[in-house]
């Protein structure tokens, strides 16, 4: 394995952490899982920060290696985003909420299989993944975030949603090299 693939490896390790800490700070009520996503991406961000350099300094060119660096970190600064929202109560027990966490880690565990066995990726799956997050979002929005009472989820939402759709990029991107 090359230096790059290695650093490829390292950001969708770091990607995969973030979406697991989020899927168990929203699922079982991790109080320590935002510190812990804190961490991942400023880990990750240092990361990319060293790929860059080795990227400008080194023989390789290939833009789209160093865009999909960029993803990766994209994804791991969404699910901070997100986790940054998540109130200092218990979350209420809504099943599309952990749906939609669930999903986003679904995604992330492809992007990191993509790059580790990729003939053995089922392409398909990557729908189901981002269907299944696209309708728990759907569920939560109409049944619950639209309520007086589920109001304040709002913000939250919208930020897995946004997690969501960086890992569907990230995915894509992965896809097309």
């Amino acid at each position: 394995m090359n230096k790059s693939h290695n650093e490829l490896l390292l950001l969708a390790k770091h990607n995969t952490d973030a979406a697991s800490y989020l899927r168990d700070a929203i699922c079982s009520d991790c109080r320590r899982c935002a510190a812990l996503i804190s961490d991942v991406n400023r880990q990750a961000i240092s990361d990319l920060t060293d790929a860059e350099r080795n990227f400008l300094s080194g023989d390789r060119r290939d833009p789209s290696q160093l865009h999909i660096l960029h993803l990766f970190v994209d994804s791991v600064s969404k699910a901070f985003s997100a986790a940054m929202l998540l109130p200092s109560y218990p979350l209420p027990h809504l099943p599309p909420l952990a749906e939609a966490a669930e999903a986003a880690l679904d995604l992330a565990e492809f992007a990191e299989r993509l790059l580790t066995v990729p003939d053995r990726c089922d392409i398909y799956s990557r729908h189901l993944f981002a269907n299944k997050g696209r309708g728990a979002h759907a569920l939560l929005i109409t049944h619950y975030c639209a309520t007086d009472a589920g109001l304040h989820t709002l913000p939250l939402a919208l930020a897995l949603e946004a997690h969501r759709h960086s890992l569907e990029r990230l995915c894509d991107a992965l896809l097309l090299v």
